[in-house]
This record gives C-alpha cells, sequence and structure tokens, in this order.
C-alpha cells in the first residue's frame, strides 16, 4: 500500500492547494507539474536573468551586427522584468548586442509585435547574424520567427496583445467556517498558490455565518464549506487544466475546487470526514510488516482519523470482520464510511482496496506494504522487491 499511495503525493498536495482537493488534487494541484517545454525554456532564461549563464561564443570576426529590441509594458504589475535580457544575451553569445528598450505604445514596438506575431509582453526580439540566432534558438529551445529570436512569458501574469490588457491577476473568495475545530483552514490557500506562481492579486475572505458569507454561499449555491473560489484569471496558467479537473465552473466562470475534508454539509449542517480507522493485525505472525505503517497513508491523504482501534484477527471482534468483509490477508486497515470524503483518497482507492455495501473501505493489497499472511492458506507471503 505504502508504494501505492506514495505515487498520490502529487494528487494530495493538488488536493491542498486546490480545496486544493489545490491542492491542489490538488491536485491540483494541482500545480508543481506543469513544467512544459515553454515553462522550461522560460525558467532556463528566469535562471540566466539571476546571474546564471556563461558565453558560449556565438559570435565571431565575420558575424553580422546583432541588434535587441525589448519591449516594454508600464505598470504591469507582477510581469516578467527584461531589463537584464540585454546582457544574460551578451554573456550566452559572448559577444556584445546592441539594444534599446521600447515602450509598447511605441510605434516601432508596435511594427516589430506585428511583424513577429508576438501575443504576449513585455517581449524581446533579437535580430541580425544568423549563426548567433541560430545559437540562441537552441539554448532556449525557441524556434526563430521570421529569421528572428523572439522571447516572450511562458506564463501569466503577462500583457495581452489580442485583448489589450494584463492578464493573470487571480482574485480568490475563501469561505470559512468558524464553528468547526475540524475543519481545513483555507486561508492557507492564498500562499499555497503563491508558491506555484500564481499571481494572487485580491483575497475575500468570509465567515459562511456572517451576512457576507451567507450571500455568497447563495449566490453560488455552496454546498459545503469551506469553500475556494477562483475566478477566471487562473485560465491564463499553465496549471489551469489541473484547476479544472479538481473544480466545477460557477456560471460566472469562476471554479469553485473541491473542498478538502473535513467540511460542513450545509444542507444537514453536520461535519464530514472525521474518519474511524481499524487497524487489524495478526499477533502469530511475528514477521509481517507493521499494521502501523499505514499511519503513512492517513498523513498522506491528510485525512482526520479521531478514532483508532487496533484488532488482532484472532479476538471474536477480529473474526468478525474478517468474516463480514472476507479478509483473506492481514495486516489491513479499514476506514469508515466518512473516508469518501476525501477526494485524493477515492482517486487512488480502486487500485488497493474495495468500498463495501456498507460504505467502509477495506484494504486488501499488503504486497504494496511488506510480508503479510494468506489467512486462507495460513502462508506467510514474502513479496518480491521491485
Amino acid at each position: 500500500m505504502a508504494e501505492s499511495l506514495r505515487r498520490t503525493r502529487l494528487i494530495t498536495e493538488a488536493a491542498t492547494v486546490v480545496g486544493l482537493a489545490i491542492v491542489l488534487v490538488a491536485g491540483a494541484y494541482w500545480f508543481s507539474q506543469v513544467g512544459a517545454a515553454s515553462g522550461a525554456v522560460f525558467t532556463a532564461f528566469g535562471a540566466l536573468l539571476a546571474g546564471a549563464g556563461n558565453g558560449t561564443g556565438g559570435g565571431g570576426p565575420e558575424a553580422q551586427p546583432l541588434h535587441m529590441y525589448v519591449i516594454e509594458v508600464p505598470l504591469c504589475d507582477g510581469c516578467v522584468d527584461f531589463s537584464n535580457a540585454p546582457s544574460v544575451i551578451n554573456a550566452t553569445l559572448g559577444m556584445a548586442v546592441a539594444s534599446e528598450s521600447l515602450d509598447v505604445s511605441n510605434a516601432s514596438a508596435q511594427a516589430l509585435v506585428s511583424q513577429y506575431g508576438i501575443t504576449k509582453l513585455p517581449a524581446f526580439v533579437v535580430t541580425g547574424d544568423a549563426s548567433a540566432l541560430s545559437t540562441l534558438a537552441t539554448t532556449y529551445n525557441s524556434p526563430l520567427r521570421r529569421g528572428a529570436f523572439v522571447f516572450e512569458p511562458a506564463d501569466a501574469p503577462y500583457f495581452s496583445v489580442a485583448e489589450n490588457r494584463e492578464v493573470g491577476q487571480v482574485s480568490l473568495i475563501l469561505l470559512n467556517d468558524s464553528t468547526c475545530a475540524q475543519c481545513y483552514n483555507v486561508s492557507a490557500v492564498p500562499e499555497i498558490l503563491t508558491r506555484q506562481g500564481i499571481k494572487v492579486a485580491n483575497v475575500l475572505e468570509a465567515d459562511y455565518n456572517s451576512p457576507l458569507g451567507a450571500n455568497i454561499s447563495e449566490n453560488y449555491g455552496l454546498a459545503q464549506v469551506p469553500a475556494v473560489l477562483v475566478d477566471g484569471e487562473i485560465n491564463y496558467y499553465s496549471l489551469a487544466d489541473s484547476v479544472r479537473q479538481v473544480s466545477a465552473m460557477m456560471p460566472d466562470g469562476s471554479y469553485l475546487l473541491k473542498v478538502i475534508a473535513p467540511y460542513r454539509n450545509l444542507s444537514t449542517g453536520k461535519v464530514e470526514g472525521v474518519v474511524d480507522a481499524v487497524f487489524l493485525n495478526d499477533s502469530s505472525c511475528a514477521d509481517c510488516y507493521n499494521v502501523s505503517l499505514h499511519e503513512e497513508a492517513i498523513r498522506s491523504f491528510g485525512m482526520r482519523v479521531d478514532s483508532r482501534t487496533n484488532v488482532d484477527v484472532s479476538s471474536a471482534e477480529g473474526r468478525a470482520l474478517v468474516a463480514k468483509y472476507n479478509i483473506t490477508a492481514v495486516p489491513a486497515i479499514l476506514f469508515s464510511p466518512e473516508a469518501s470524503a476525501y477526494y485524493s483518497l477515492m482517486q487512488v482507492w480502486p487500485s488497493v482496496g474495495t468500498v463495501e455495501p456498507d460504505g467502509w473501505l477495506v484494504f486488501r493489497d499488503p504486497t504494496t506494504v511488506g510480508v503479510y499472511k494468506n489467512l486462507t492458506s495460513g502462508e506467510i507471503v514474502r513479496p518480491q522487491a521491485g
């Protein structure tokens, strides 16, 4: 089980982020697996802007003059700063490149945007010697455009040429439940998203019992609290697909992220996701793995377990559980139906266990954890490593 559940850690983080079931599920999530090729290029260039990178000697005695145009967008809060780009390009090529900065409103800047199909700003364009431009294209894994090297932001925030505005300034609505000590505190979500590279510009936070909270809950038809709503500006980020996978779209275009258990069911008023766990062991099996190893799963999925019961298969209670759920291998762990409130757990559970007709979750794959006892044959089974 340990190996199977470790594979879900990223899903769990995404769940934490996205409410974050962020995550962020998050799932998520959320969120750290978005290093696509463009993102990798942007990261590489960002490292150079921070002072990394050595000259590659792209120039030479016959190199044609190079010229660099940095197109800037004043007052673009959160946009990448390309002011150091000329020195980075000089270091990359091992030669001096003439450069100039152009305001986006400048006619020359607008001509460059049109000529090279630039969609995101700020950006820069390098023209001139073909060999040097090829070096830049190879170094930053970015094909030349019409014979020039063009570099745009890979992720928000940036100025969208098509929309004529800055995009990626994300707004959040956080709804907490101050009367639920067991519930997840979504006040941590902005910081989590910020660590994932999201520009959180505005946060509206309220308690669901307050007049503002009641209005938000009614307007969005919320079924559970705490709740996290992320506005449509998240769509400009490369992790948007992960967010959509763990959320529901609202009529206003915002996303209601999956709630992290425990949470309050607003239709019943009850807190859901507080779990009872039964650790089923066989004291006669000295070589079997310690059933307490299942605590790792509890921690990994952020489960709130208020009751832990240790049961030996030789006891009357143990024999009853084995018979009721047809348990064929121990050690094992059983979770009460409340465990189904944990989205990330339920994503992986079918591969390691079953959900019984009465709602209890029964673990059935001890091969992923260690040595166990086959209750049908009485054999002590030692799974092969790998």
